[in-house]
């Protein structure tokens, strides 16, 4: 993956070839878990054609390039937090804020909650991209 080092404010996040280098770093392991997620045609599009992310500031030209809507997109969104979570972990860095500002621990307290943590963990793991252990792979989609 390319990163955008420019000093001009990027546009999108991922631009179909770059990362913006302008952002956070749970951002960008958020981005790289989208990458290792999206079969190779999507790798190519503008926020790998899920719509608007979290800094995109073209947002017309980010629903143009959208090609996954609905439960489908939510799917993945889920699966790529998740898995940005699990690089965060792996790498050292502190992932509540991540959990806190992805929502995942939001309504906790009810079991709905515990359940799609655990059911968006086994896809993961059952489509290779973490281990048993739970730790992230370098898998990417075919």
């Amino acid at each position: 993956m390319g990163v955008r080092s420019d000093a001009t404010p990027a546009p999108f996040g991922w631009d179909g070839a770059r990362l913006s280098g302008q952002t956070e770093a749970y951002v960008l392991l958020h981005e790289i878990a989208h990458y290792q997620l999206a079969p190779m045609d999507r790798r190519r599009l503008i926020e790998f054609g899920l719509g608007p992310g979290p800094d995109t500031t073209d947002y017309p030209g980010a629903e143009r390039a959208a090609v996954l809507h609905g439960i489908e997109r939510d799917r993945e969104e889920a699966m790529a937090s998740l898995l940005g979570i699990l690089w965060e972990t792996a790498l050292g860095h502190p992932a509540l804020a991540s959990f806190l500002d992805q929502n995942w621990l939001e309504g906790a307290a009810d079991s709905r909650a515990a359940r799609h943590f655990t059911d968006v963990l086994h896809r993961l793991i059952a489509d290779g991209f973490v281990d048993a252990r739970s730790r992230p792979t370098f898998l990417t989609r075919a």
